[in-house]
């Protein structure tokens, strides 16, 4: 029940806020201040927003208090502060051109209300060129937050024409009037200057949009032709305003950004292959896998494959092959299972080729080639057989609420999560699997993020209501398109609601000072009228999120802990070595009550669904964190140095460089994943291109991600 992304294709830049500008009125040095309390959310389809998740959005976290002072000219404003109600620490306002601001996200909802509570007075201070000391006092009613902003001509706005006026369309901001305010900003993609290409009018400029607006209509022109863009749409409920110097208001607020495109006039850009399945060297694979090639934009289907393609160790003419709807993927299937231990290889676009009709070479829907073609890649065969199994091992759906425990009691966490998985017993083996959600009118394709053997995401939100509108209970229906079986379309209950009490765990004292060298027992109480089918998920998970143990879910076999954990359990055995040394860690329990359990419509495989509630420690192991060694493999001829990063599994490293030993430039970051010799350890490779320009130069290996596009 790792919380993941749900559904979501590659990351796009985050936006920042700039919610609330308004026009002066006057001769004020400030123009409008507000202190707001937000969510953000992302939508990537037509079905399901979500709240941003900080893996794919650049770092950001979804959680945030803010306050802005907009002044009226550069200069207007010389300083600003607040101070907030209880324990919040006076803080000074940080100057951005014309605006002063803080910002602090978070995230989840209780750290953000511990911070910055919702009841009590903040006080903002500024200090004008002209006005000089000015306060005003701003408080919130409680929590009123308004709904999600929810993109309705989504799929209209992904193939736009730039040429004519573009329209985008929103649900309601319910309970929204006219002294509301909607924002709207777009940003293009890669841009050089890296600015807001459009920003709909401001509170008390003309054609603002206030609660009552559900859509704005983009004059022609305004994009350009072949761009991507992110789009913020920003729900905010104004509160009691202070106009004792300018208008001030309080806010609660919710925000969504969801990417728009534009069709190109002319396509000149050569396409990438963005992914092979099996991956580059891979071993140890299945012989009912189906290989995967991923490019990053739709390609001519019309392919002579004979000569597109060429195979080593393997016989060619056994082959068919086929695209995704989006023509963005190419499946390649094999008339009978692989040849076991053997290897493989292929290389896309082996000659020139043209563009036919039937094209001899893998081209874009423009006749672009591909880009630095030929392309070349390999991977070995497992040596037993997997044919004969189901193409699919398991799959799920469960909604779950999540609490907190300290050394007494547990508490809400405000944080409601849908988990939904499968699992597959071959490489690629079905494509796509959909997922239809109740009152959804077309299905969710969970493949975002390519082929392989299993895919689990999750949605998360703070508001159940919110939880329940996107993701109702009800009728949910999994369709595989398998390659070797029947495609399958299987329907699962997700009803009536049914969440369990929340788990509590023992020993807790006991659990902050563990000796990962030792098997650990965590026991939690009893779960009260457990059903037949109902079971119990322990996991583990370090501060990236990955998860160092689990148990098994219903259908799924895992690698410590073998079958799910039944209802009954009241204890699991974390093995010594498993828990990494010297690190702060988090427990999760979780009940899970199973409402739809389905072994028949799929033969061989199990589905179910059910509702979890989840009860969520900090934990800490002893001893000293495992630090990073970084081995030189070898030199090359051209100067380009191999070396292996060598650290924990699941935690990310950051190869540096240096000239003196003082000055370091981070080159590559990546996570160890792959095993090397130890369940707590793993690696990567990395090939520095050397320094010409210095006949010495010394390189280390740190843990975090410190690299970014700048470093070089």
């Amino acid at each position: 029940m790792k919380k993941s992304r749900f559904f979501l294709l590659p990351c796009i830049a985050s936006l920042a806020l700039t919610a609330f500008q308004s026009v002066a009125t006057g001769a004020d040095d400030a123009s409008f201040i507000a202190v707001v309390k937000t969510q953000s959310f992302a939508q990537y389809n037509a079905i399901v927003p979500a709240l941003i998740d900080d893996e794919d959005d650049e770092g950001r976290k979804p959680i945030a208090f803010e306050i802005f002072v907009q002044g009226t000219s550069a200069g207007s404003i010389t300083s600003g502060s607040f101070t907030g109600p209880g324990s919040v620490v006076a803080s000074s306002l940080s100057e951005d051109g014309q605006r002063w601001f803080f910002e602090q996200d978070f995230d989840k909802k209780p750290q953000l209300d511990s911070s910055f509570p919702s009841s009590g007075d903040y006080v903002i201070s500024v200090e004008g060129e002209n006005d000089g000391s000015q306060s005003l006092t701003l408080s919130f009613a409680g929590d009123d937050y308004p709904n999600v902003p929810f993109i309705t001509n989504f799929e209209a706005l992904q193939v736009l024409d730039a040429s004519v006026a573009i329209t985008l369309q929103w649900d309601p901001f319910q309970g929204g009037s006219t002294d509301d305010h909607i924002s709207l900003y777009i940003e293009q993609e890669h841009s050089p200057d890296g600015g807001t290409v459009y920003e709909a009018p401001n509170p008390g400029e003309p054609g603002a949009l206030d609660g009552t607006s559900t859509s704005l209509t983009l004059p022609p022109g305004t994009l350009d032709p072949g761009s991507d863009y992110t789009v913020q749409v920003g729900f905010y409920r104004i509160g009691t305003p202070d106009t004792s110097y300018v208008e001030a208001v309080p806010a609660f607020g919710k925000r969504t950004r969801f990417p728009i495109e534009t069709v190109a006039l002319t396509d000149t850009q050569e396409p990438s292959l963005r992914e092979s399945s099996p991956s580059y060297a891979a071993s140890d694979i299945s012989d009912n896998s189906v290989i995967m090639f991923r490019f990053d934009e739709p390609m001519n289907q019309d392919v002579d494959f004979s000569q597109a393609i060429s195979w080593s160790g393997i016989d060619a003419a056994k082959f068919s092959y086929s695209w995704s709807s989006s023509g963005r993927r190419l499946f390649c299937d094999y008339a009978d299972p692989l040849p076991l231990a053997t290897t493989i290889g292929w290389t896309l676009n082996p000659i020139t080729g043209s563009s036919g009709p039937p094209a001899t070479r893998l081209e874009d829907l423009a006749g672009n080639p591909l880009r630095n073609a030929s392309r070349s890649g390999e991977f070995t065969t497992a040596s037993t057989s997997s044919a004969g199994q189901p193409d699919v091992a398991w799959y799920y759906l469960i909604k779950a609420r999540y609490f907190n425990q300290d050394a007494s009691s547990t508490t809400s966490g405000e944080d409601y999560n849908v988990h939904v998985g499968f699992g597959l017993n071959g490489l690629n083996t079905v494509f796509p699997v959909e997922l239809t959600v109740p009152g959804a009118s077309a299905p969710i394709e969970m493949d975002g993020r390519g082929g392989g053997s299993r895919q689990e995401e999750s949605a998360s939100y703070v508001e159940k209501s919110d939880f329940d509108a996107f993701l109702a209970n009800g009728s949910y229906t999994f369709g595989f398109n398998s390659f070797n079986d029947t495609p399958r379309s299987v329907t699962l209950e997700l009803s009536p609601e049914s969440y369990p009490d929340p788990p509590f765990i023992q020993d807790y004292a006991a659990l902050q000072v563990i000796d990962s060298t030792q098997d650990l027992t965590l026991n939690w109480d009893a779960v009260p009228g457990p059903g037949a089918d109902d079971y119990i998920v322990v996991f583990v998970s370090n501060s990236e999120d990955r998860e160092v143990f689990f148990t098994p879910l219903l259908g799924q076999v895992g690698d410590v802990v073998s079958a799910p954990l039944p209802a009954t359990a009241i204890s699991v055995v974390i093995p010594a070595g498993t828990l990494p040394p010297g690190r702060s860690l988090q427990l999760n329990v979780a009940f899970v009550s199973v409402s739809d359990k389905d072994t028949v419509s799929y033969p061989g495989v199990t589905g179910s669904a059910g509702f979890a509630t989840v009860t969520s420690m900090a934990i800490e192991t002893g001893g000293d964190a495992i630090v990073p060694r970084l081995d030189m493999l070898q030199v090359n001829g051209s100067g380009q140095i191999q070396f292996r990063v060598v650290g924990e599994a699941g935690i990310t490293y950051t190869v540096e460089s240096s000239d003196d030993l003082i000055n370091w430039t981070a080159e590559y970051s990546e996570s160890a994943d792959s095993e090397d010799g130890s369940g707590l350890t793993g690696y990567f490779s990395y090939t520095a291109q050397g320094n010409t320009e210095s006949p010495t130069r010394f390189y280390r290996a740190q843990e975090g991600d410190t690299f970014s596009s700048g470093d070089d």
